[in-house]
């Protein structure tokens, strides 16, 4: 559920971003090669720097209206603020003939909700092994100041690395920059995807660490049970349960209690009754990870630093996952 402003005063004559084609130059720096896909509010393409031969995706803001072009810049300031292997990297941004646009590393793989719905529902070890370096990055996000507000499976992408899949958060683009003075959305208004927004979100109320610890509980919740913990039959009903009932426990792959209440907590109605924080969450899992007979494989690699991302040679593939982001209003 986006926002797109609709004052009349943001709008300019300001040409749309399905006027540039392949082979146009933006910013005097980047080639566009060949369209990704489109959405409601703008494009993404394979792109490649003129100099330095590297390979990337460029995301193109469609609409002529200031506020969408002024949005999208945002993204891109929030995103180079953030430095983390588990949040999608950004690499230049600016404007092209009015037109806004920022370049990102080009990420091939799925998102967590694609191998969700391949696969069906995960263990409870696998689901917390691809969610631990997401909180991480969180965590990072939050200490620039940042609360991404829309954390869902289809805002995780999984890297393929040829060993596995390396997690990483995308699509900012309606994030909260708690330094800044300027809104792209709507006071009051509602912002996110609904089987995801924290009860305080719904009330209109303002988003924290905790907002977002909500929004991981509830990823980690759908990637466990193959359904976010409060889905119903329609969106009003989804909205009641979030505010006024607590999740059904999940019997499916079966989940032990102590697993069942660090989830429980992350879900709790009052954010007061979190987790303080992404990486408090983030500690109570490794703790329950290590104490299980299982343990989660590999879980050193959730801990990664940024030598272990390569950084010069582009990541390929698609980003439907973020034209199904704020590239497409949400209804």
């Amino acid at each position: 559920m986006g926002v797109r402003a609709s004052n009349s005063a943001m709008e300019d004559t300001s040409p749309a971003a399905d006027t540039i084609g392949a082979a146009a130059l933006l910013g005097g720096r980047w080639r566009l090669d060949a369209p990704i896909g489109s959405g409601g509010m703008g494009e993404v393409w394979r792109c490649h720097h003129e100099v330095l031969g590297r390979v990337a995706a460029v995301k193109l803001v469609r609409s002529g209206l200031t506020a969408d072009r002024g949005r999208l810049l945002q993204e891109a300031r929030v995103l180079a603020s953030i430095r983390h292997p588990a949040v999608v990297e950004v690499l230049d941004c600016g404007e092209h003939e009015g037109i806004g646009f920022y370049v990102m590393e080009l990420l091939e793989g799925r998102t967590l909700g694609t191998k969700i719905r391949a696969r069906g529902p995960l263990m409870p070890s696998e689901a917390v092994e691809l969610l631990l370096p997401i909180l991480d990055g969180l965590d990072a996000a939050h200490g620039a100041g940042v609360i991404h507000r829309d954390v869902k499976p289809e805002n995780v992408f999984l890297v393929a690395t040829g060993v596995g899949e390396r997690p990483k958060l995308i699509d900012f683009g309606i994030a909260r920059v708690r330094a800044s003075s300027t809104r792209w959305t709507v006071a009051g208004e509602l912002v996110g995807t609904p089987d995801y927004m924290a009860p305080e979100q719904l009330h209109g109320g303002e988003a924290d660490a905790r907002t977002d610890v909500w929004a991981v509980g509830a990823t980690l919740y759908e990637a466990i049970a193959g359904k976010a913990p409060f889905e119903a039959d329609d969106l009003s009903a989804t909205l009641q349960r979030i505010l006024a009932e607590p999740p059904t426990r999940i019997v499916e792959p079966p989940v032990d209690d102590a697993f069942w209440d660090l989830l429980s907590r992350a879900l709790a109605k009052s954010a007061a009754d979190r987790f303080p924080s992404a990486s408090s969450f983030a500690t109570h899992l490794r703790a329950w990870a290590r104490s299980t007979e299982a343990g989660v494989a590999g879980l050193a690699r959730t801990q990664p630093s940024l030598a272990d991302v390569p950084v010069r040679d582009p990541l390929r593939g698609s980003l439907d996952a973020l034209l199904r982001g704020k590239l497409t209003p949400k209804s």
